[in-house]
């Protein structure tokens, strides 16, 4: 197979190379869905890069002296990698990836047409784009883009961050290493981005300003546009207002946050956008289904297919053990798959130990329902839950916590769960040690009659008051009614 592939050559028998999620993206592409100008590397690339180099000899014998033990699968990982980033990258790789580069700030029409002497013009006075590296898996396991990329030393050491990402202890592919393709890809500044997925009788399309990222990461609250599937009516929509929106700075090249204030409470999406939408979504309904969540983004009145994301499954909680009969045995993260319903981990970000109901929190309209001493759950702890974070005891986050409220955090709290927000339900009890980073479903203990108060309930407030005094009073009051 070739070593660059661009989207219009990709034929019927090249899925068995792709893989079905990038052979789709190629087949929407060439069913005149709109995508930014990319190219493809395929999987021989980095097949090439372990021969020419040499790394695939010495990367052989070290999966065949390595044990099966996760300490000693981390340092296999570790060693490999070290090794990808200080090889030379061969220069039989690096021209045609220069080539397909150069080429990306000409279109192709001015290719069938015009001399060489015209196309080298036209490429010297045209600056070269940033350009984004999306990896695409045969097996659709997750490997982060890479973007901000310009210039061709930049993408090289783009497409070596990718191998090492590949090389990483939970997946180590099989030997032959044929799983591995990236999509090369100019990037957009979008003013606009959509998710959409398809069920069986519905389309559903969130929205926001900016870019994505905010809605995969739910950090702001999005539109949602439902369409009936057969006829792409628009059925229901809810307007949520939007914090703020990701954009990228073209003067500080990355991408940065801005605060929308009283937009934020507009209508994502027009209703000429969703026209221009469901033209697109005719051909997407046709060759699409529902195993895949598809990326639009909305640059200068122009709608771009950017991303094919698959929408992940329960995994069932079956650890595999790796074999490594084949060099390079694929294997399964099995951090995630450690938490189970009744026993959760995470990482401590506040000390302490303390017993409660829990609330899930998704959406702001949740924080009502939260109450004194109840333990909030959430994928992502931000500024709008300041209100139910004051009356939590304790804190359980799916992911990290945002900056801008770190310092308010003064309970028990987990983070990086992955997956509690799954595993727990309203009103469960629970017991949160953010010490040793566990989470576990208790019984709850009925609470104490005739108990003797420790202290004596008067409170008298005039000029000679000692607040100090007082304020102690008061906490010994919140804890024996918290603890009783």
């Amino acid at each position: 197979m070739s070593l660059i592939l661009q989207f219009k050559d990709v034929k019927r028998d090249d899925i068995i190379n792709l893989g079905e999620r990038l052979f789709l993206f190629t087949e929407l592409v060439n069913n005149k869905i709109q995508i930014p100008n990319s190219f493809i590397i395929t999987n021989e690339a980095l097949h090439k890069f372990l021969i020419e180099t040499g790394l695939n000899n010495q990367i052989t014998e070290l999966v065949e002296n390595s044990g099966y033990s996760k300490e000693e699968l981390e340092s296999l990982s570790l060693k490999i990698q070290d090794l990808i980033l200080n090889a030379e990258f061969p220069n039989s790789l690096l021209n045609d990836i220069k080539t397909a580069y150069d080429n990306m700030v000409i279109h192709n029409d001015i290719f069938k047409s015009a001399s060489i002497q015209t196309i080298d013009f036209i490429r010297a006075g045209r600056s070269s784009p940033y350009l984004v590296v999306r990896p695409f898996l045969k097996n659709n396991k997750y490997i982060e883009s890479i973007d901000n990329i310009k210039g061709i030393d930049s993408l090289v050491e783009a497409i070596k961050r990718v191998f090492i990402l590949y090389f990483n202890k939970d997946t180590i592919s099989s030997d032959n290493i044929n799983d591995l393709n990236l999509i090369i890809q100019k990037m957009v500044n979008p003013d606009k981005s959509a998710l959409i997925s398809l069920t069986s009788n519905e389309i559903i399309i969130n929205a926001c300003f900016g870019t994505s990222e905010i809605m995969k990461t739910n950090e702001v609250l999005y539109d949602t546009y439902v369409l009936d599937k057969d006829s792409l009516q628009l059925k229901e929509y809810k307007i949520n207002k939007q914090e703020f929106m990701l954009f990228r700075d073209e003067n500080l090249l990355r991408t940065v946050k801005r605060n929308l204030y009283m937009r934020g409470e507009e209508q994502k999406l027009n209703y000429n956008e969703i026209d221009k939408l469901i033209e697109i979504l005719y051909k997407l309904r046709e060759l699409a289904n529902n195993e895949y969540k598809f990326e639009f983004a909305f640059e200068n009145n122009r709608i771009y297919l950017i991303n094919i994301d698959p929408i992940e499954e329960p995994k069932e909680n079956i650890e595999e053990i790796p074999n490594f009969s084949n060099a390079f045995q694929s294997l399964e993260n099995t951090k995630f798959n450690e938490n189970t319903e009744n026993s959760i981990n995470g990482d401590s970000f506040y000390s302490g130990k303390v017993s409660g109901n829990v609330k899930i929190l998704k959406s702001l309209e949740d924080i009502s329902k939260v109450i004194n001493n109840d333990i909030i759950v959430c994928r992502f702890v931000k500024p709008e839950f300041i209100g139910a974070i004051e009356k939590a005891s304790a804190i359980i986050s799916d992911s990290d916590i945002s900056s801008e409220i770190q310092d308010l955090i003064k309970v028990p709290c987990l983070i990086n769960t992955n997956n509690a927000t799954q595993l727990l339900n309203d009103n469960d009890y629970v017991t949160v040690d953010a010490d040793s980073g566990l989470i576990s479903k208790t019984e709850k203990t009925e609470a104490k009659k005739d108990t003797e108060i420790p202290f004596r309930l008067d409170i008298k407030i005039d000029e000679n008051t000692n607040v100090e005094a007082l304020l102690e009073k008061i906490r010994k009051i919140k804890w024996f009614l918290k603890d009783n």
